[in-house]
């Protein structure tokens, strides 16, 4: 018994020792960091797969999804970076949302953004695509918003 109970405690340790990593259900968070601070962004439609299965989600329109949220307040061209809890994406975009879901492609350098001189309030989403050796793991749009002071 004590031989049973000793291979089961080792078993429990190597396991929780492993390098081998949760499987992912759903596609990695985004951050968008202004002065070393990480603020989480609004998660839109995306499909994701891992180990053979996957799963694909569609949610509002950016707007719709910051409908409710306070935007983050940033000083006129603050540099912000993006940053996720996952390896980077093998493609990444970003867009300003103008009024009536008008988008504008943004310029982004080195994953990094500079906010807009002009006060006002900002909407942006960033698409993210993971590949792996032409496949893809996944793709996911990522709102959030910024208020310029």
């Amino acid at each position: 018994m004590r031989r049973i109970i000793l291979l089961l405690f080792f078993f429990v340790l190597l396991i929780g020792c492993s390098n081998i990593q949760p499987a992912m259900n759903e596609p990695p968070s985004l951050f968008i960091v202004m002065d070393d601070i990480r603020h989480k962004t609004k998660l839109g439609s995306y499909c994701w797969s891992n180990g053979g299965s996957g799963v694909c989600a569609d949610t509002a329109g950016p707007l719709e999804l910051l409908k409710d949220e306070t935007p983050k307040k940033v000083k006129a061209n603050q540099r912000i970076k993006f940053e996720f809890d996952y390896e980077n994406p093998s493609e990444g975009s970003l867009q300003q949302i103008q009024s009536e879901n008008k988008e504008t492609t943004v310029l982004k350098a080195g994953g990094q953004m500079k906010a807009p001189q002009e006060a006002g309030i900002y909407y942006f989403v960033y698409s993210a695509l993971w590949t792996d050796e032409d496949s893809p793991n996944g793709d996911a749009l990522y709102a959030f918003a910024i208020e310029v002071e």
